[in-house]
């Protein structure tokens, strides 16, 4: 598998937010932490979400939730 932050990013290059981290918690818990000049809305959230929870799928990252 490649670099969870390299993959990420090259996941969300045709999303309007930059990427900000990417960290491994407890109990499975991947946290994304994203950026937007305006401000990040649930909207970004959501499109970041559907995103990345099909890459991860196909690039068979292991975690039980997405923040």
């Amino acid at each position: 598998m490649a670099d969870l932050f390299v993959l990420t990013k090259e996941a969300l290059a045709g999303l309007d937010v930059e990427l900000v981290d990417v960290e491994r918690a407890a109990l499975g818990l991947l946290r994304v932490t994203i950026d937007h000049p305006e401000g990040v809305t649930i909207h970004h959230c959501h499109q970041v979400s559907n995103q990345l929870s099909r890459v991860f799928e196909v690039e068979n990252v292991d975690y039980k939730r997405l923040e």
